[in-house]
């Protein structure tokens, strides 16, 4: 990542949280979904099967970088 990138994140970053502790801001968080368990009550699988995690699409980012 260069230095210009990691600039564009940390002004993103800071933009994001301002936004997020603002007052007059909406607050949405969704709750933690149990994923196994919503695709067994809406999905027929056979056999069954678990799914371990949420693979990753883009490769995971380096350790230190998002904290």
């Amino acid at each position: 990542m260069n230095v210009a990138a990691i600039a564009a994140f940390d002004s993103a970053e800071h933009e994001y949280n301002d936004a997020w502790n603002a007052p007059s801001s909406t607050r949405f968080e969704l709750p933690p979904a149990d994923v196994n368990r919503t695709l067994k009550e809406r999905y027929r699988v056979s056999p069954d099967q678990t799914l371990p995690a949420i693979p990753y699409v883009v490769r995971r980012p380096a350790p230190g970088l998002i904290a």
